[in-house]
């Protein structure tokens, strides 16, 4: 291998590694509102078991899809007591595990 090539080598690993650094940190939307549900309701809630329950929720249809998306949407960067007086209409129908 020459210089040149092992050096090409090198930067494509970093950039790789580098991205899937910055994307294993991402939550998924069934996640978020698990943890949040768990944070702010019910301290006992497997948020696995939760979680799992919204992607097969969200699975069923594109209206359940984009129901889970505005739930997460609406709880991000909002406190227990926010969520619960502005996140009902889009978080109600999402079930919880």
């Amino acid at each position: 291998m020459t210089t040149k090539s092992m050096r090409t080598t090198s930067v494509r690993l970093a950039a790789l590694l580098a991205l899937l650094t910055v994307t294993s940190g991402c939550t998924s939307d069934s996640v978020a509102i698990c943890e949040r549900r768990k944070e702010c309701y019910t301290s006992t809630l497997d948020v696995d078991d939760c979680a799992s329950s919204v992607d097969n929720y969200a699975d069923d249809s594109s209206t359940n899809e984009g129901r889970v998306t505005d739930c997460a949407r609406c709880i991000e960067d909002k406190s227990c007591s926010e969520i619960t007086a502005n996140c009902i209409d889009e978080c109600f129908l999402v079930p919880g595990g």
